[in-house]
């Protein structure tokens, strides 16, 4: 890991001896921290099934609690021109994704924030299962996606911040270092 400023300069070198180079993606992310400074983690990935949306350019429905949870609003942005490193694309990704918490980047893949890494992480996973469990009931064709959600819980889902479901992510974690228990060792 590296720290930079707004700016894509490395400011604090990685821990582990290695000249890391700054990612060719983080345009995205800087643009997102300069225009909302309240994001304290944005997360951007390509997992299949909402990338799938995203290329179709097309919100998919919450169907379910799993896919809820985590919170937030979901926008789809196709107007994404650019590379991955291109600054003004990232700043148009951005200026049309508002003030949603998470948004479906058409030829391009997803953008999460979350105001904690716990937070974000759920918000990723919901999104996917949210985008699979649409996929699926679509592939049914049983008539158009709807969701069975009641009014007042499909609004508490939605004002979620996704640093309530305490656990998911520390799962994760401990999954992850007992695939690599040097995980967390400096140098």
């Amino acid at each position: 890991m590296i720290a930079i400023d707004l700016d894509g300069t490395v400011v604090e070198p990685s821990l582990d001896g290695h000249d890391w180079p700054v990612p060719l993606g983080i345009p995205l992310h800087l643009e997102m921290h300069r225009v909302r400074p309240e994001v304290q983690v944005a997360v951007h990935s390509h997992p299949l099934y909402a990338t799938v949306w995203a290329d179709l350019a097309e919100v998919p429905p919450v169907l379910d609690q799993s896919s809820a949870l985590g919170g937030g609003s979901l926008v789809a942005v196709d107007e994404y021109d650019g590379a991955a490193n291109d600054s003004s694309a990232a700043a148009a990704a951005v200026q049309l994704m508002g003030d949603a918490d998470m948004a479906l980047l058409a030829a391009h893949g997803v953008f999460v924030t979350g105001v904690s890494v716990r937070a974000a992480h759920q918000r990723c996973v919901a999104l996917e299962q949210r985008a699979e469990r649409a996929w699926h009931a679509r592939a049914i064709g049983e008539g158009p996606l709807r969701s069975r959600l009641g009014a007042a819980p499909a609004a508490a889902f939605a004002k979620s911040e996704g640093d309530g479901f305490i656990g998911f992510w520390e799962a994760a974690v401990r999954t992850e270092l007992r695939a690599d228990p040097t995980l967390l060792d400096q140098g």
